[in-house]
């Protein structure tokens, strides 16, 4: 499916409440993501809010203030822009199966290595420029080092 740059800072900042919050709602967070990106684009249209639509149907989120931001649909007027990089939609793919086998091994010190690892990477991804996958590179090295060295190794050389 395709996503806008909005719809990856709204990852970015998931993955930021995920980090800062706790372990309780991670997995349907991430499940529900990784879904939607996961998912095959079946024609030319482009819905906006895709990330606050799927998020707002996870019942373990609707209890929490911090999450209220995903009942907002924002109407864009600017700089919208649609994202077609299919890898970086592998790399948002490859990052969302880590964290939900990292949960699944309830390794909390694990999981919070990665979401702080990962948070930064939609916005990089979003930005697209030519550096990207050093950033990336760089976002994920503690990570690497400390967990799981093979990584995003296929698409982060």
């Amino acid at each position: 499916m395709l996503l806008t740059n909005y719809d990856f800072y709204d990852i970015y900042w998931s993955i930021v409440l995920m980090r800062s919050n706790g372990l309780e709602y991670d997995h349907a967070v991430s499940k529900a993501i990784k879904d939607v990106i996961d998912t095959k684009q079946k024609d030319n249209v482009v819905e906006m809010n895709t990330i606050r639509n799927i998020l707002s149907d996870v019942n373990e989120l609707k209890e929490y203030e911090e999450w209220q931001w995903i009942y907002t649909k924002n109407v864009y007027t600017y700089g919208v822009k649609v994202i077609k990089d299919d890898c970086a939609y592998q790399i948002l793919s490859d990052m969302f199966e880590e964290l939900l086998s990292c949960l699944k091994e309830s390794n909390e010190s694990r999981s919070y290595d990665l979401k702080d690892a990962l948070h930064n990477i939609p916005v990089i991804l979003a930005e697209g420029d030519k550096h990207s996958k050093k950033r990336i590179a760089r976002e994920i090295s503690f990570y690497r080092s400390k967990w799981n060295k093979h990584f995003l190794k296929s698409l982060i050389k």
